[in-house]
């Protein structure tokens, strides 16, 4: 659960500058997406105390239905990457 047009932005948005090694502010600046943070327009977002109803067995199940369909995908060559050092 989560997956909301508001809240995948703001999971790349964090998880890109934990990648690069970059700080982020929690306010942001307008931009042409500025709405989808809305109605606090800031990064973050406040902790919720929701309990999570996923039992483990659904979870296992679900994890096992994501490992089969993944046994059909075929797998391509993979490019090294490049660092530059």
């Amino acid at each position: 659960g989560g997956y909301t047009l508001r809240n995948v932005p703001r999971c790349w948005t964090y998880e890109t500058a934990v990648a690069m090694g970059e700080p982020v502010k929690d306010n942001m600046p307008f931009n042409d997406y500025y709405e989808y943070f809305g109605p606090d327009y800031s990064l973050h977002l406040p902790v919720s105390n929701m309990e999570n109803l996923n039992s483990k067995e659904y979870l296992n199940r679900t994890k096992e239905q994501l490992i089969d369909i993944l046994r059909e995908v075929e797998p391509v060559p993979g490019t090294q990457i490049q660092t530059g050092q």
